[in-house]
């Protein structure tokens, strides 16, 4: 049978050695968010304090939170508990009254030592347990001591590879991830190369002004309102060090680390009383304090969290502040920074697997996995793979063509289906210094002859016009008022009501660079107030276009414009799966029985952002599976569980049943967004609240109760795409010829979890660097029975349906409709609205000194929920 090779590298020998379990506890207390300093510490008194009782990293594993593994010989030595006493200024045992000193005691956990037996019985054989969760951190904390004992990252260590973004407050740093994974009768490790985004370690002050793109320090005296928000969204919760003098502070301590809550417009300025009852400047303070002679009083102060027992904050001279080394960037890198990091990440397929076993190599050198006696294969493992068929795609006019390399050309092809006969639009300029009318006019143009070609019945644009888009919400908002009412009067106001209320119009608007704050605009105008489909392109994706790129891009426009506006681009032909599942191949074809496809995603806030959760579903809307609606929620954020599923779930299966007037008789759910840990609860609450949703529907439903109607058959799978495992193809047949798998190739054996039914499907074929496979895990299985292969042949024809794209995609299209559609959560709030809540709630969670919890009821009334025009466009493409 064919295979792959994997990036998984087995345990060929579990450790040897005895190791115990110790709890690890602090005095005074430092909170397990604290991790970075609960490491150091522990760190501190084993290399420094005590290295005569810690010979080598190896004899004592601390993860980081309250839990260490002694190696036999050193638990000899601890005899089951010991409390040391530690200050990071010193190398010597602190005595306990000292500034600064910590106790840590280590407890022995239990009598019973991790043996090989052990964890054979627990990881190997036993079920998901806590347990089994101990003994997997166990071996993780092993294969960590090669590398990274002492990294921010618990799976990944940064290595000394990095370049830093030009114009931006960024570097990008290469690294590598590894994992312990529980296999089918095997322990591995998954070993990966990752990339992250670091904030470049330079003064603040200079960040503020790379940020705000200026060489002159008086720009930051005075920020207008949007430059404080943007200013403040970046660099809340950034650690900081200041920078003044400490006679105690070791000469390897950089400084205390200290994390930005906001700024202050008074800045060095801002008055308070002293000590000594006198009202004084900060600056005041620091040239008596310190000596400390502030150069720029006048930038705004670097608000921080106070000491205990002070006041609830306090404002430090932004010019002593140096960004902290060693911080993540977590949150979506800003525009400009993004094709950096894709050039940067980029690998090809053998560079990859070079790279990846360089570090398996090195686990022959770790002095901690030779202590335990554990061996880690040289070599990754080769796993059975097969390929499934190919569909094909059909255009209209009964065409249908080959996919070569998951990909398809639309040349000389026209669209499957248009909704309207005609379609009427309009033209808004907000990039007019960018690019004239006139040159507009001739893409414009170009795009036009593009439409016709794919049989899109485009007219020729009812109006064009310019405006600034500076100008704020409210004067966007009338310019549109504006364009709209010229509209009316050339067409006449029946005319455009018609065209509207069969969405056969929409506004096309012309974007400059890093315009996110008039797309919003443009967004809730068009998807929440007025039910208009809006088309948005950026004038640097087009303007400079040579003619054979031109063709290309705007057909990759209309494509979207085409799907916005109910129609239907192309269909996947040859897939006996999807064909048994949906109908429409062929005119007189008898109806399959009606099935519903489902797309589940939660988005989450950024960290340290106190915003809400967006939950969305997308579900087809009609019996061929290839339009989507979606729906969309606002919940408690970071929760994962859908809170409103059950409404949601009705509101879907009503809308596809009242279209096809028939019951639904399959229903396939694809999750996103769903981690390992996660799965038994997100079985227990949404397959429950789904399965008594579609309970209660068939009991209540006029046109089925007492029918005998038999309940549709539920399955639902979690589509994780955030995964490290790769597949490299050993077969030519399997080769796209770039080194990558060919799409469609699915493994589920080898490398599969022992505890649930799931497999790793290749469905698409990546443009430049390595393939990543998505990963599938089948939690309930009513419709396919078992027949896992029809399932891996139905998710791969849903990845061939993605309306704007000629390519099979990474996961089913509903998914990626689903994941759109949470993407879109501020387009769901008036602008202006959302920067308002964060206020409010920054306020309230600081004007008692303590976080309080979350007040959702604010956001659910502010967000609005999209306009009923657009119930059947595919508007969040």
């Amino acid at each position: 049978m064919p295979q792959v090779t994997t990036n998984s590298f087995e345990i060929t020998r579990l450790p040897t050695t005895r190791y115990y379990g110790y709890d690890v506890s602090f005095s005074p207390a430092v909170e397990q968010k604290f991790w970075r300093k609960r490491t150091k510490l522990v760190a501190h008194l084993m290399m420094r304090v005590h290295p005569d009782l810690f010979p080598g990293r190896g004899r004592f594993l601390y993860d980081g939170a309250a839990i260490g593994y002694a190696h036999e010989a050193l638990h000899h030595t601890l005899r089951g508990l010991r409390t040391f006493h530690v200050t990071l200024r010193s190398d010597r045992p602190a005595d306990p009254t000292e500034r600064g000193a910590y106790a840590i005691t280590l407890k022995q956990a239990s009598r019973d030592a991790i043996t090989a037996t052990h964890i054979s019985t627990f990881v190997l054989q036993g079920t998901e347990s806590d347990e089994r969760h101990l003994l997997i951190n166990f071996l993780q904390l092993l294969i960590r001591q090669t590398t990274n004992n002492l990294s921010d990252q618990k799976k990944a260590f940064f290595i000394n590879e990095s370049q830093e973004i030009q114009g931006s407050i960024f570097e990008l740093r290469r690294g590598i991830f590894h994992s312990v994974r529980p296999a089918l009768g095997r322990v591995t490790v998954l070993v990966d190369t990752t990339v992250a985004a670091f904030y470049q370690s330079i003064p603040l002050m200079d960040a503020m002004m790379t940020v705000l793109r200026t060489r002159n320090v008086r720009d930051l005296y005075n920020l207008n309102d949007q430059q404080w928000r943007n200013v403040t969204k970046l660099f809340k919760g950034v650690i900081i060090i200041e920078e003044k003098p400490d006679n105690r502070r070791r000469r390897d301590d950089p400084g205390r680390r200290r994390k930005i809550l906001d700024f202050h417009r008074a800045g060095a300025l801002f008055e308070f009383v002293n000590s000594d009852g006198m009202t004084v400047t900060i600056q005041e303070h620091y040239r008596a304090a310190y000596n400390i002679h502030l150069a720029q009083p006048r930038l705004p102060g670097v608000v921080l969290k106070a000491p205990p027992k002070h006041q609830r904050y306090e404002i430090v001279p932004m010019e002593l502040c140096k960004i902290a080394p060693e911080q993540i960037y977590r949150k979506q890198l800003p525009e400009g920074s993004r094709d950096a990091m894709v050039r940067f990440s980029t690998l090809r397929p053998d560079d990859k697997k070079r790279r990846i076993q360089g570090v398996s190599e090195s686990y022959d050198n770790c002095e901690a996995m030779k202590d335990a006696g554990m061996v880690v294969a040289s070599r990754p493992m080769d796993v059975n793979a097969t390929l499934l068929p190919t569909p094909k795609i059909k255009f209209g006019r009964n065409n249908a063509i080959d996919v070569r390399n998951g990909a398809w050309n639309v040349v000389s092809q026209t669209v499957y289906s248009t909704a309207g006969q005609e379609y009427n639009w309009a033209v808004l300029n907000l990039a007019p210094t960018d690019i004239d009318m006139q040159t507009l006019g001739r893409s414009v143009s170009e795009l036009v002859d593009c439409a016709r070609n794919l049989g899109i019945p485009l007219r020729d644009a009812a109006h064009a016009m310019a405006a600034d888009p500076w100008g704020g919400p409210e004067a966007l908002k009338t310019t549109l008022e504006q364009l709209m009412n010229e509209v009316a009067r050339k067409a006449g106001g029946q005319a455009l009501d018609s065209a509207l209320k069969q969405n056969e119009f929409f506004v096309f608007v012309v974007l400059p660079k890093d315009a996110a704050g008039p797309r919003a605009t443009v967004k809730f105008w068009g998807d929440m107030v007025h039910g208009i489909v809006t088309q948005c392109v950026r004038v640097d994706k087009f303007k400079n276009l040579r003619p054979g790129q031109s063709s290309q891009y705007w057909n990759n426009v209309l494509l979207k414009i085409n799907a916005r506006l109910r129609g239907e681009n192309f269909k996947v032909q040859g897939s006996t799966v999807f064909n048994r599942f949906f109908s429409g191949s062929n005119p007189g074809d008898r109806p399959p029985p009606l099935t519903m496809i489902v797309g589940a995603d939660v988005g989450h806030p950024g960290p340290n952002v106190r915003k809400p959760s967006v939950a969305s579903l997308s579900f087809n809307q009609d019996r061929h599976g290839i339009r989507y609606g979606a729906i969309s929620r606002i919940q408690e954020p970071r929760q994962e569980v859908i809170d409103d599923i059950q409404n949601m779930f009705y509101s879907a299966m009503n809308t596809l049943m009242a279209r096809e007037g028939r019951p639904v008789s399959n229903i396939i759910v694809f999750r996103d967004g769903v981690s390992e840990g996660e799965y038994k609860r997100i079985a227990a609450e949404e397959i429950e609240s789904i399965e008594a949703t579609i309970g209660h529907y068939f009991k209540n439903h006029p046109k089925i109760k007492g029918t005998g109607t038999p309940l549709p058959k539920l399955t639902f799978v979690v589509v994780g795409k955030r995964h490290h495992t790769l597949l490299f193809p050993l077969d030519r047949n399997f080769n796209d010829g770039k080194g990558n798998c060919k799409a469609g190739v699915v493994v589920d054996e080898g490398i599969v979890q022992p505890n649930v039914n799931d497999f790793y499907l290749q469905s698409h074929s990546a443009i430049q660097g390595t393939s990543r496979s998505s990963h599938y895990i089948v939690l309930k299985d009513e419709v396919f029975g078992g027949r896992t292969r029809e399932l891996q042949e139905l998710a791969f024809s849903l990845c061939h349906i993605y309306a704007k794209a000629t390519r099979s995609v990474s996961i089913p299209a509903p998914v990626y409709y689903a994941d759109l559609a949470c993407g879109r959560d501020s387009f769901h709030y008036e602008p202006g609205k959302e920067d308002d809540l964060r206020a409010s709630d920054s306020a309230s969670m600081t004007s008692g000194g303590e976080k309080v919890p979350f007040n959702l009821d604010p956001w659910k009334k502010e967000f609005k929920q999209r306009h009923g025009r657009l119930e059947n466009s595919m508007y969040f493409l």
